[in-house]
């Protein structure tokens, strides 16, 4: 999966980073997956104290999700 340019160039920046920083490629996959797993963590925190907080809509989230969907979903 391609990444955004934003999250591309900032996923490069933090990779050299970590290669002047003397990591070798083993060790910078792993930190690179765990700032991932982080990320998902905390994006998905967001999303529903955002919810919760009436800042989000669901609505509009699910109707965006579903909008190139042609299959109608059966209840």
């Amino acid at each position: 999966m391609e990444q955004p340019n934003e999250e591309k160039t900032s996923h490069d920046d933090l990779k050299m980073f970590l290669i002047e920083q003397g990591y070798g490629e083993k060790e910078i996959g792993q930190i690179l997956q765990r700032i991932a797993e982080c990320d998902n963590k905390t994006f998905r925190k967001s999303i529903f104290d955002s919810l919760e907080h009436g800042t989000f809509s669901l609505d509009g989230l699910i109707k965006d999700a579903l909008a190139n969907n042609d299959e109608k979903i059966s209840e």
